[in-house]
């Protein structure tokens, strides 16, 4: 409980800070049958500046139990461009939501 309480404060708190240059929306999340993993696919559009590495992380959450979490990054991303970003949440097979946000963006 802790943990999730943790990671809920820092989304909250890291959020806005590229929330202008970066919008994110989530596609479905998935469970990968006869394995421990899921998936999330973020689609993540560049609002700003060419992005040299954006960086997605995700929480994946059984109710309010944090199972996983998972980072992914996406390169070279230009100004306007959409890109769809895999995440994978290891041992979360049985979560039932995900909460990501950008987590670095370098130029």
């Amino acid at each position: 409980m802790k943990k999730a309480l943790a990671l809920t404060i820092f989304c909250c708190l890291t959020r806005n800070a590229y929330a202008a240059e970066v919008d994110i929306a989530h596609g479905q999340l998935k469970h990968a049958a006869g394995t421990v993993w899921s998936t999330q696919v973020i689609a993540a559009k560049n609002n700003g500046q060419p992005i040299k590495t954006l960086t997605i992380e995700c929480g994946f959450f059984q109710g309010d139990r944090l199972l996983a979490a998972g980072r992914e990054n996406a390169d070279n991303v230009a100004a306007g461009q959409t890109v769809y970003i895999e995440i994978i949440g290891v041992d979360a097979a049985s979560a039932d939501r995900t909460d990501c946000r950008v987590s670095d963006i370098q130029r």
